[in-house]
């Protein structure tokens, strides 16, 4: 393929499953870029796009998906707290707004500020990154529940003989 042949081109579907084969086969991202005429940039750009929803939206851990695709997880676990939105508390933002805080929350004229947009009684929205949860922590749980319920039924049973 010409180099650059796709250079500011939409992805098609044959070349985004191109993209994740060579990744999976360990290519370097130049490589992949020249097979499929698109910058390194735009390689690389795709490829912690796809690692990222793997991780914040699929679930799977960065450590799995870094191997997977051939990606340092610690670039990987870069760009996905990169795309967090980023979480300050009200005296925080006040202080890089200097705006005045009233009661633990930015004011101007008596309305609360958030993101230097006066606002009235808007609630922000925590987003936390989906906790990855292995067969053992399942089992775990579910044993530890088990117990539980046998000390219940013990106590009741307990109970009603003696009554």
């Amino acid at each position: 393929m010409a180099l650059l042949a796709n250079k500011g081109k939409p992805w098609t579907p044959e070349e985004f499953n191109t993209l994740l084969s060579e990744l999976r086969e360990k290519k370097a991202f130049k490589e992949v870029a020249i097979s499929l005429g698109r910058t390194v940039n735009a390689i690389k750009f795709k490829a912690f796009g796809y690692a990222c929803d793997q991780v914040l939206e699929g679930g799977r851990s960065e450590k799995e998906v870094s191997e997977e695709l051939g990606l340092l997880q610690k670039d990987l676990e870069k760009e996905v707290n990169r795309r967090l939105p980023r979480l300050v508390s009200p005296e925080e933002e006040a202080v890089a707004n200097k705006v005045p805080v009233a009661n633990n929350v930015p004011v101007a004229n008596n309305v609360p500020v958030v993101n230097k947009v006066p606002v009235a009684n808007k609630v922000p929205i925590v987003v936390k990154k989906p906790q990855v949860r292995t067969l053992s922590d399942d089992l775990a749980e579910i044993w530890s529940t088990l117990n539980t319920l046998q000390s219940l039924v013990q106590k009741y049973m307990n109970k009603a003989s003696s009554n």
